[in-house]
């Protein structure tokens, strides 16, 4: 089983080869014809790229609300690193730079709650 962050990986950069391809498709007809479909397909290919970027923002948000317990990630994470600074986020680093495999969520997140926990709800 690969890990998790691994599969991220594998899927984003999959999703953006085959945009970049029906995007070169698009602009390369666009080249000898103005034809609707075509301008469509260079919107669809916008319009998908957003839907990407929300949807991992809206995953890592839900891995940070699981990981710390609360319902508000971000903010959470926010508050972490002003509390404590510089020394909160390489210590993450570090921790997911010696972890390999889907356990790092379930290993960063008691982790945060024992050392940095500031009440999220």
């Amino acid at each position: 089983m690969h890990s998790f962050a691994e599969l991220v990986d594998h899927c984003n950069a999959f999703t953006l080869d085959a945009l970049r391809q029906a995007n070169e498709r698009a602009l390369d007809g666009l080249q000898t014809s103005a034809a609707t479909p075509l301008v469509k397909a260079l919107q669809m290919v916008q319009l998908q790229k957003a839907i990407s970027a929300v949807g991992m923002f809206s995953l890592f948000e839900a891995m940070l609300q699981d990981g710390l317990e609360c319902s508000d990630g971000f903010r959470e994470a926010v508050e972490i690193l002003e509390h404590e600074g510089e020394t909160a986020l390489k210590v993450v680093l570090r921790k997911l730079k010696e972890e390999d495999g889907p356990s790092v969520r379930l290993k960063i997140g008691p982790f945060f709650r024992q050392r940095f926990r500031t009440g999220c709800q």
